[in-house]
């Protein structure tokens, strides 16, 4: 193999060579995160059973949520993690992805190994970072400036959510046909949940009429079109998501659901309250407080908040969902400034990831997304994204309401 003599980020590889020992260990850290489901492994089994009993039992206390069983030896799995050699490369770039990716499937190993356990908050902290001054700022900003619109409202359920999913899914086989994510409906889950190539859904879902379109552009035309473009990708790794990628992720979910017109006051209150809520998780406050806490100084109904603390208390205090309402944010603060989206498709990247798209496309270890987002082409998405770009305004993230529950 031949080194290279110049800047350390030219080609240190042949190409053949680089793409084999780049390939190597790639697939040796694809191998170990697909051997366990992160957010599953944290996620309780029986939100609604839970959420009923706390209710009428007087609001109070820690709910009783049960967890589904690991299914593997985590200790074990941190081991092999660790044992994948990363330093052999002479390539500096795909080098840091590697070992950027190894710290955060450590980390989350970490996180499975002390679900329910004291130290599982201060973990999650460390990986998804805390809420910020003028983040938490912003949401309470929302939770008193935007005024919830109640509304009679048609609702879909499970199998329904899943006819729609699957029109969606067509729309994109029209233009690849090898796009085919599995749809299941389970009891396991609450709400959607994507993890490529799965869709999800929760057997008593219960959606308004009206959010089902955001809802699946979030879901299949973020999460599951990003999942396929990377699977496709040289690099395995862009399928399952380089380090750090989830802020961005959730951003653009939520970006597409504003794109829309979706993004109405109740969506946009909802991760407002989820700021609000890890915030009081970590300082200290205990599921009851955090309820009281949204109730009561922050607008959310009951059952609103129940969902919402189940979030973010579950494991033992679980601070993802700042994220939402964070990476939205750094979104339409991206695109008022010019940024182009398109380095985004190419799979599950953070912002940092995005000036070296071009390098790891000279080195053969990036191509062009085959797919993108449905919902860009769509000339109302494209005059909303345009005149916010030509006038960027918070005023301008709130979706109108519908007049008709059919409008949507």
């Amino acid at each position: 193999m031949s080194h290279a003599t110049a800047d350390p980020l030219d080609l240190a590889l042949e190409h053949g060579d680089l793409a084999q020992a780049c390939d190597m260990a790639d697939r040796a850290l694809a191998g170990v995160a697909d051997r366990f489901d992160y957010l599953l492994s944290v996620s309780p089994v029986n939100t609604q059973e839970a959420m009923h009993r706390w209710l009428d039992g007087g609001a109070d206390g820690t709910p009783d949520f049960l967890y589904r069983d690991v299914g593997f030896d985590v200790s074990s799995l941190r081991k092999e993690l660790h044992q994948i050699e990363l330093t052999h490369l002479h390539e500096p770039l795909v080098e840091g992805l590697l070992l950027e990716k190894r710290r955060e499937l450590d980390k989350q190993l970490e996180l499975i190994e002390q679900r329910c356990t004291s130290e599982f908050r201060a973990t999650s902290e460390e990986l998804y970072g805390a809420v910020s001054e003028p983040l938490l700022e912003a949401a309470r900003a929302i939770l008193e400036r935007v005024k919830y619109a109640p509304c009679r409202v048609q609702r879909v359920g499970a199998e329904e959510l899943r006819e729609h999913a699957a029109m969606l899914v067509e729309t994109y086989r029209e233009e690849d046909a090898e796009f085919a994510p599995v749809i299941e409906i389970r009891d396991d889950v609450t709400g959607l949940l994507v993890s490529y190539p799965k869709l999800m859904i929760d057997a008593g879902a219960s959606v308004s009429v009206r959010r089902v379109d955001p809802l699946l552009s979030h879901e299949l035309s973020i999460h599951m079109v990003t999942g396929f473009n990377g699977a496709h990708q040289p690099l395995s790794l862009f399928a399952s998501g380089l380090a750090g990628y989830e802020e961005i992720q959730e951003g653009l979910g939520v970006f597409a659901e504003w794109a829309v017109g979706g993004l109405y006051a109740s969506r946009l209150r909802l991760i407002a309250a989820r700021v609000v809520s890890v915030h009081c998780m970590l300082e200290g406050a205990d599921f009851t407080e955090c309820h009281r806490e949204l109730v009561h100084h922050c607008g959310v109904g009951q059952r609103t908040a129940f969902k919402i603390c189940a979030r973010v208390h579950r494991g033992g205090g679980f601070a993802k969902d700042a994220i939402y309402l964070r990476g939205f944010f750094r979104v339409m603060d991206y695109i008022a400034d010019g940024g182009e989206l398109s380095p985004y498709w190419v799979g599950k990247i953070a912002p940092v990831h995005v000036p070296i798209i071009k390098e790891l496309e000279a080195r053969g270890l990036a191509v062009p997304a085959r797919l993108t987002p449905e919902f860009l082409s769509r000339e109302d998405a494209k005059a909303r994204i345009a005149d916010y770009v030509d006038d960027p305004s918070p005023d301008k993230w709130l979706s109108p309401e519908p007049d008709h529950e059919s409008a949507a």
